[in-house]
């Protein structure tokens, strides 16, 4: 083996879980991680948007992260959380905070760039664009989605389900996207 096969470089990663599947974004983008708490709803916003918070004076959008992507969603827990993170919305190079509600926070992983694979090409009508690829960890027995999260989370048509509006009030079964 030489020197260019056996080296890779490793990037951080915040992994997260969304009801049974696990995701992960670049720890660059993560601002920081709270506790989940009420949520004041917006009306006329998209049924991923759940409202906003006030977090030491900053108002933050709020987003059912489940689903924004189409995934099923799941019911509020104890360890139901808000990762505020720091995205590019749109076309400008402004930089917003938005919260989305995770499932489960798991670790900060450092994944090598030789266990990351581009997504896997499922066909024409499946938009897989959010997905910057799949890592594999834990000597390739698990993966994680490695999202873009700023296309998963941007406002030009990217979304990819128009699941019902959340109702986020905490220990409600209908809750996070329901």
């Amino acid at each position: 083996m030489t020197a260019e096969t056996t080296t890779s470089t490793a990037q951080k990663f915040l992994t997260f879980m969304l009801h049974t599947e696990e995701f992960a974004v670049d720890i660059h983008k993560v601002r920081e991680i709270i506790a989940f708490h009420d949520i004041s709803p917006l009306p006329n916003v998209p049924s991923h948007v759940v409202g906003v918070i006030n977090l030491r004076g900053t108002i933050i959008p709020i987003v059912d992260l489940a689903a924004k992507l189409g995934l099923e969603a799941f019911q509020l827990t104890d360890e139901t959380c808000i990762v505020v993170l720091e995205v590019f919305v749109d076309s400008s190079e402004e930089v917003a905070l938005i919260g989305c509600i995770v499932h489960q926070v798991r670790e900060v992983l450092d994944i090598l760039t030789s266990a990351m694979e581009p997504p896997p090409r499922i066909g024409a009508g499946v938009d897989l664009s959010y997905l910057k690829g799949v890592g594999k960890i834990a000597d390739g027995e698990k993966i994680v989605g490695l999202l873009d999260i700023d296309l998963a989370l941007a406002d030009d048509g990217h979304s990819t389900a128009d699941a019902p509006s959340a109702d986020c009030e905490e220990g409600d079964s209908n809750a996070a996207g329901q």
